[in-house]
């Protein structure tokens, strides 16, 4: 998307001194500034942020990568150097537990307004990207130390201990893993949780199925023996089922009354199948 350089939102404030570093993104984690709602001055809130994080917090630079404005416009932040690119430079943002994340704060305050519409289409998009940029399925989860499940999609909460990013815009994570998953698509992405060999194939019983209980099982035995989570999803992503499998694999999604073709996307472990 469009952005707005740190040259202009920092333009008369002290520029960063320190030696930068670099990270590759496992996981992308979601934040809320928690500000006032009826700032209009974005690119003012901006500088107050930084001069928070340097001057207050004595952090080097500002902590996020990006920043994203209620009017939709995104900002660059922490300031990458000439040898980074600007999702790849280790921030401030994630609980003492920065590498291998990218964090991008939304302006505002989420525990109970929720985003505009503009600023969630600039997410969306930068979401989009990045997941394409660096192959991450934005279904799928990357062990971090501070929560083995972590998904490549997180709120800040999914860390430690914290409101951020505001019960409301944590409410839309995943259909934000839904709408960028569908601009992908769209745009001829097609990225799959994991390859699976084969004998870890994941295999359905009854299928096509209509009701009853639904059996899954895999190739792999010792894989087959994990309890899991299951979600089915139609083929534009909205979500019709979550559960739990129980000790035999068995499903009882009674309440699924759509017909069609749906993705059936198991979680194990670490590990993610669809079907």
């Amino acid at each position: 998307p469009p952005i707005i350089l740190q040259q202009e939102w920092r333009a008369g404030l002290p520029e960063p001194d320190y030696v930068r570093l670099a990270t590759t993104t496992k996981n992308i984690i979601v934040h809320h500034a928690a500000t006032s709602n009826d700032i209009t001055d974005y690119v003012g809130l901006v500088r107050s942020i930084y001069l928070g994080h340097t001057q207050v917090n004595g952090w080097s630079d500002i902590g996020y990568n990006y920043l994203i404005a209620a009017d939709g416009s995104l900002f660059a932040g922490r300031d990458p150097g000439n040898n980074i690119e600007q999702d790849e430079v280790l921030g401030a943002h994630f609980c003492a537990g920065n590498t291998g994340t990218m964090g991008i704060c939304m302006l505002g305050n989420f525990m109970q307004a929720t985003p505009t519409a503009a600023a969630m289409q600039t997410l969306v998009e930068l979401l989009a990207w990045k997941t394409a940029k660096d192959s991450l399925s934005p279904f799928a989860i990357n062990p971090h130390p501070l929560n083995a499940h972590l998904p490549v999609i997180a709120g800040h909460r999914q860390g430690c201990s914290t409101s951020c990013p505001g019960d409301r815009l944590f409410e839309q994570l995943h259909p934000l893993q839904e709408a960028a998953n569908h601009q992908l698509e769209n745009c001829g992405v097609f990225l799959d949780l994991n390859e699976n060999s084969e004998n870890e194939d994941m295999h359905l019983f009854p299928n096509p199925w209509s009701a009853g209980a639904l059996k899954i099982s895999f190739s792999n035995q010792e894989i087959d023996q994990q309890l899991g989570s299951v979600k089915i999803t139609t083929m534009n992503g909205k979500l019709l089922y979550q559960g739990e499998m129980t000790d035999d694999g068995r499903l009882q999604p009674q309440q699924l009354q759509e017909k069609g073709i749906f993705i059936v996307t198991i979680m194990k472990g670490v590990k993610h199948f669809h079907f």
